[in-house]
């Protein structure tokens, strides 16, 4: 879901860096991010009808395995206990929430629709990625959690994600976006530049 602002305070440290830098990096993937990104780029292009996502998602995925990356997509599992209520308003299109459904923020999680065109969509994702040897995690819960487990433990080189909490999860080096063709780049932002340059750490991030 990301924290509110926080890219617009990382700006400084955004970094702009050729598709090469890439090369023969281990890199994990936020399943469902890379959906909605490729979902809103097609639409804003016009494209409705098909499944253009798919052939979006099989470009990028071609490059970066060109690049001899080794992918692992990261899917999101149950919508966490803590964010029950922030999921509930954004489906009431920011109607208030009541103190019954605040206090389920104590009892659980809550199993994501499994039924819903997102998910169909990000099902379609993954066999494609299948098709390309691509493995996927389904995480416990959000996907950008479990990959920054992954890049905090060394057992990736960086993450694609769009969402901002990832680094009060622990996440060392993080892809925003990526763009292919001429000139094609990622762009990437370094926990270690957030620390030197803004003087914020993990812990400072999440009382921020």
């Amino acid at each position: 879901m990301g924290v509110k602002n926080l890219w617009d305070i990382l700006e400084s440290c955004k970094k702009t860096l050729p598709l090469h830098h890439l090369r023969n990096k281990r890199v994990c993937i936020d399943l469902s991010c890379w959906v909605v990104q490729l979902q809103s780029v097609t639409r804003s292009h016009g494209a409705i009808t098909g499944k253009p996502y798919l052939k979006v998602l099989f470009h990028r995925l071609r490059a970066l395995l060109a690049l001899n990356c080794s992918l692992i997509f990261v899917a999101d599992g149950s919508i966490p206990a803590i964010k029950l209520a922030t999921y509930k308003q954004r489906l009431k299109s920011g109607a208030e929430v009541s103190q019954d459904e605040m206090n389920l923020e104590k009892v659980c999680s809550l199993r994501r629709n499994m039924g819903s065109e997102f998910s169909r969509m990000v099902k379609e994702a993954k066999v494609l990625g299948h098709a390309l040897g691509i493995p996927c995690l389904d995480g416990v819960e959000e996907a950008e959690a479990q990959c920054a487990l992954l890049n905090s433990e060394s057992l990736c080189d960086g993450c694609f994600t769009t969402d901002s909490d990832v680094f009060l999860f622990g996440a060392k080096t993080v892809y925003r976006d990526i763009c292919l063709g001429e000139g094609g780049h990622v762009v990437c932002y370094e926990m270690t530049d957030i620390e030197r340059d803004l003087g914020f750490g993990r812990n400072s991030l999440v009382i921020f």
